[in-house]
């Protein structure tokens, strides 16, 4: 079992993880959501770090130190592993600077915002995603590649109709017109 758990002492809250009965050191800020690796061996989680945001992965069993990885981000919410292990987040640089994050790359695109609608190929070395570059339009991006604009009279992607090819090389997806 792991949870946060908050305490009181002299006026100032501190945060702590609770892994398998045991807490943590005080943590600074944490955004209490806890993600497993695909394998269950680790959890991650968000917290601020000496001012900057960081997720930590601990090993289940403690067997391994704690690794931080610094974020380059403002903000992180949404974290995802593709089915090879690989880590990803859609992250935020400010205001319309939403960007996809995985394998160790930053895709190099930003949209107002990205859904949480995604695709991998078999092996996760492939994703696919839905994003918004502009008021009400949708764009499907394909390795780093976006399609055409979706919206208003050219129809929309259908949410839940993203799909990517065994091999990546093709993605798929339902458009409402």
């Amino acid at each position: 079992v792991a949870y946060f758990a908050s305490q009181y002492v002299g006026g100032d809250s501190h945060q702590y993880l609770v892994l398998n009965g045991k807490e943590s050191e005080p943590l600074d800020d944490t955004n209490r959501t806890i993600y497993f690796t695909p394998d269950s061996k680790k959890l991650m989680f968000g917290m601020e770090l000496n001012k900057k945001e960081i997720f930590r992965t601990v090993t289940i069993d403690g067997s391994q130190p704690p690794v931080d990885l610094v974020l380059k981000a403002l903000t992180s919410n949404f974290v995802f592993f593709g089915p090879g292990g690989q880590m990803g987040y859609f992250a935020s640089e400010g205001e319309d600077m939403s960007y996809l994050y995985y394998d160790g790359k930053d895709d190099g695109l930003r949209y107002d915002e990205i859904k949480n609608d995604i695709a991998f190929s078999a092996d996760g070395k492939h994703i696919a995603y839905i994003a918004e570059p502009g008021s009400f339009d949708d764009v499907a991006v394909n390795n780093g590649k976006p399609s055409k604009t979706y919206g208003g009279f050219d129809g929309d992607i259908i949410p839940g109709t993203l799909a990517l090819s065994p091999d990546g090389s093709r993605s798929a997806y339902s458009v409402k017109k």
